[in-house]
């Protein structure tokens, strides 16, 4: 591994394992709680860390212990950070854009594991089913793959297409979504290289490619091996995975998930009903002003019964 890679001072903790998971959050409550806590417990055959942006506060030492996680394995991370590593200084909201940036700046940290797993903070997994990462790197060591996603596929419509197209062949620009993704070492080191490669073309927000749609492209374009999950973990996720109705983008509130009655494993996004009524207020009395009708219709759907009416007052309030 090329030394300039290597960044160990947060992680303290040797490696036990030879893959690695990191839960990515930008916050701390009940709905992350509850993840890590379970993740943590469930690590059997893999290195469970935190990769904690703190960019807006620092890590809840106190709550992460609670919840089984050691101040040695907690990897912060922030815009900031990425960008003194050589990644993109701008413009705004790369960071959260391209997943992959957090974690090549966990793998500057943890450099000698052979799979690097990262999951968003508010993916959940039904009770007990957490044990489906441990499964999934058990089968990565008898059948390896470089990159490992939901719906991955060849695309040429996406939004990111026309940017990706400026890097990759046609017949290589291929998406997956990623709020659960495995990428092997080689494939990391690769994509660290790359971005910081297209930093030095100063990319302009229209060349900007995000990692749904970089990794995969580029793992592709190496002539790397990709595999969707499903290929791993037939029932790991259905059409819950997007959790989004025509056009709301909200998620559904933790207390909600019985609503969905697939028999998947993971559901995305899920948060908590604060968060929940928080994403309803700012998609529809945001800036671009009220949209009522859109509102009203989503107030009368299901998961609105297990949000406080103190939550949802302004809201109702519209209508």
């Amino acid at each position: 591994m090329p030394a300039f890679l290597f960044a160990p001072e947060q992680v303290t903790i040797p490696r036990t394992h030879d893959s690695a998971c990191f839960v990515r959050t930008h916050k701390w409550d009940a709905k992350v709680a509850e993840l890590v806590t379970r993740l943590a417990a469930s690590a059997s055959n893999f290195d469970f860390y935190v990769l904690y942006d703190v960019g807006k506060a620092p890590p809840p030492w106190a709550d992460l212990s609670q919840a089984g996680v050691p101040a040695g394995r907690v990897v912060q991370t922030s815009e900031p950070l990425c960008a003194e590593a050589g990644f993109y200084k701008g413009p705004g909201q790369i960071f959260y854009h391209c997943g992959d940036i957090a974690l090549c700046h966990a793998m500057r940290h943890v450099p000698s594991y052979r799979f690097y797993a990262m999951l968003d903070w508010d993916v959940y997994f039904r009770p007990g089913r957490e044990a489906m990462v441990a499964e999934l790197f058990a089968k990565l060591a008898a059948d390896p793959a470089d990159f490992v996603g939901l719906q991955l596929q060849h695309n040429t419509t996406a939004p990111w297409y026309p940017a990706a197209r400026k890097i990759f062949p046609q017949a290589a620009c291929h998406y997956a979504y990623f709020p659960f993704v495995v990428l092997s070492r080689p494939l990391l080191a690769l994509v660290y290289s790359q971005r910081q490669l297209h930093e030095t073309q100063h990319p302009t927000h229209m060349d900007l490619v995000n990692g749904e749609f970089f990794v995969p492209s580029l793992a592709f374009s190496a002539g790397m091996r990709l595999r969707d999950l499903k290929h791993y973990v037939s029932d790991a996720y259905g059409k819950s995975i997007k959790m989004k109705g025509p056009g709301d983008m909200l998620g559904l509130p933790i207390e909600a998930v019985g609503l969905v009655t697939e028999n998947v494993a993971m559901l995305h996004p899920v948060v908590t009903a604060a968060d929940f009524a928080e994403r309803a207020r700012r998609k529809f009395l945001g800036k671009d002003g009220p949209h009522i009708d859109r509102l009203r219709a989503h107030l009368a759907r299901p998961e609105w019964a297990f949000v406080p009416a103190a939550l949802t007052e302004e809201l109702r309030a519209r209508v």
